[in-house]
């Protein structure tokens, strides 16, 4: 498509002055994309009879209109947010909004306008996979797991984070600039080199078949140290009112604390904790929570698959991840907790509470529910009574606040099954 100051010959019934006599005929403007001469000679003869109405805004040269108007669109275009967008099934469209380096103030600034109101975020991230494994005599398994997290994240970078926000009902934030879309956003960041950096081939290669692309990535992508310093003052974390829905999620919270703090993961796993429990004070962790429910097994898509819940955009990109994490937690709480409903109180000393209602069962342990409507506390910070929760470790996943008087005693620590170790979520 050729867009730009149309250099035609004017014909006779054109009232547009040519230069006056003397005069240079003005050298051709830059300020769009131009051709010397149009790609057919029966273009400008198609045209002629039309009044020209525009001009070029720093020559002056005359524009056709209907070449204007497809140079604004074009303009248009290239402004508007990229990003994989579908129709939910209220009509809505949704759109999962590509962050990078270009636009992220703008968006940032837009998850600290609404984190208030939106305080559930499920979040997933992409990473170079698992590529270490520690030697040694460990004193439990549960530092054995930790050291094989903190080798890992220290030495390999983040490529995408992905977070959805959304309130208690599942409803998500919307961009009034963007005709009310829905928001789920994907962070693309730089640092990581193909050529360079060591990784997981085969976790790589699973990144570029869902469409990562890591040229663009290098080019284009957000400077990780920025979008720390920007994240720590958004609102999102440092919170107690902003609850995390994640999947398996250690690594997760490993990659996002080593940006927040710009340093390596803590030596020692309980002061790894400490810092966790600071940027992140409450967790719903779906891998820990599915030990609880009948028939739920396996990974995120799995587990979506098995409770009917619909992906939207491609498998192994953060943001679609995220978005499939947030439905499959509502989904998984409405179905295996006999329709409970998660409790956001303000209170600083206390927790969400996911109700259940009298004679409802806790999945396989076969508990009944009790016949007063005061519940249990599932998956909370804290237990009713403001004490503090069981810290809970489990190999690629950790979920704060499972209190030990709050969930049936079978699913206790020692309930917990030793799980594999996977390199991509």
């Amino acid at each position: 498509v050729w867009i730009g100051p149309f250099p035609f010959e004017a014909d006779a019934d054109e009232d547009e002055p040519g230069p006056a006599h003397g005069e240079e005929a003005a050298a051709p403007c830059h300020c769009v994309p131009f051709h010397p001469t149009p790609p057919h000679r029966s273009v400008s003869h198609l045209i002629a009879s039309h009044r020209i109405a525009s001009r070029c805004i720093s020559c002056s040269f005359p524009v056709h209109p209907h070449l204007f108007h497809l140079l604004w669109a074009s303009v248009f275009l290239l402004a508007m947010v990229e990003g994989v967008t579908a129709s939910t099934s209220r009509g809505d469209t949704l759109r999962v909004r590509e962050v990078w380096a270009s636009n992220l103030e703008e968006e940032m600034h837009l998850i600290r306008s609404v984190v208030d109101a939106y305080p559930l975020i499920a979040m997933d991230t992409e990473f170079p996979g698992i590529v270490a494994k520690p030697l040694g005599r460990f004193k439990s398994s549960g530092a054995y797991h930790y050291e094989t997290l903190r080798c890992n994240v220290d030495m390999l970078k983040l490529i995408q984070l992905g977070l959805t926000l959304s309130d208690a009902n599942g409803n998500l934030p919307r961009s009034a600039q963007d005709d009310n879309e829905l928001c789920v956003w994907q962070f693309n960041f730089r640092e990581f080199d193909l050529e360079e950096d060591i990784h997981s081939t085969e976790s790589i290669e699973l990144l570029k078949t869902s469409g990562i692309d890591f040229e663009r990535m290098k080019r284009d992508g957000i400077d990780v140290h920025k979008f720390g310093e920007m994240l720590m003052v958004s609102g999102v974390v440092l919170n107690e009112r902003v609850r995390w829905i994640t999947f398996h999620s250690a690594y997760d919270f490993g990659y996002l604390m080593k940006v927040l703090t710009c340093k390596p993961l803590p030596e020692d796993e309980a002061d790894f904790f400490d810092v966790w429990k600071l940027f992140f004070p409450r967790v719903y962790d779906i891998k820990y929570l599915m030990k609880h429910c009948d028939g739920l097994h396996g990974g995120l898509n799995k587990v979506a698959e098995i409770l009917h819940v619909d992906r939207i955009g491609p498998q192994h990109q953060a943001g679609s991840d995220s978005l499939l994490t947030l439905y499959t937690f509502l989904k998984m709480v409405k179905t295996h907790f006999g329709g409970a409903k998660l409790v956001m109180r303000r209170q600083s000393n206390a927790s969400d509470v996911i109700k259940r209602p009298a004679n409802a069962t806790w999945g396989s342990t076969g508990d009944t529910g009790d016949a007063d409507t005061s519940g249990h506390a599932l998956a909370c910070e804290e237990d009713e009574d403001g004490g503090d929760g069981e810290e809970v470790w489990k190999h690629c996943g950790m979920v704060y606040g499972l209190g030990k008087d709050s969930l049936p005693e079978a699913a206790g620590a020692a309930a917990l099954g030793k799980q594999e170790p996977i390199a991509m979520h």
